[in-house]
């Protein structure tokens, strides 16, 4: 998987293969394949490494620095972002609306990742509600979500 996270953020989904992460992470071909039914299955794999990652940090932040920690998760990820993930993550977001196969598991994904960010408690106070829009959703989230990820 490291290989593949490497060369999508390097490459981008669409001009990296199968047969390029394989090479890279020294394994034929019909090996990726025993465990990745596809380059999206692939993908979607690294992806959600990706959220668990994030998800632990996010929790620690938050819960080192209380009401401060959505700032300042805010701060270093406008200060050091990985340029190349974003760019992929936008491809494959792009790739997902007209893939409908792909396109369930990448919204699950992506809602679990901006969850500890967007839940505001009822009560309207704790440390994401002020940044949050009074509807509690983020405005990326809504796009997200009204987006026809159905059809």
């Amino acid at each position: 998987m490291a290989a593949g996270d490497r060369l999508f953020r390097e490459q981008g989904f669409h001009d990296t293969s199968l047969d390029q992460v394989a090479s890279a992470a020294g394994y034929t071909k019909g090996a990726v394949y025993s465990n990745f039914a596809s380059k999206e299955d692939l993908f979607l794999a690294i992806f959600e490494r990706r959220v668990e990652e994030a998800l632990e940090h996010v929790a620690r932040v938050l819960e080192a620095l209380g009401e401060q920690g959505p700032a300042e998760l805010t701060r270093r990820n406008l200060a050091a972002p990985d340029r190349g993930w974003m760019a992929v993550f936008f491809e494959f977001w792009a790739h997902v609306l007209r893939n409908p196969e792909s396109r369930v598991r990448f919204l699950a994904l992506h809602r679990r990742a901006q969850e500890p960010l967007v839940a505001t408690p009822a009560s309207g106070s704790g440390p994401t509600a002020r940044l949050m829009p009074r509807a509690g959703r983020s405005p990326t989230w809504r796009w997200s979500t009204d987006c026809s990820w159905n059809s």
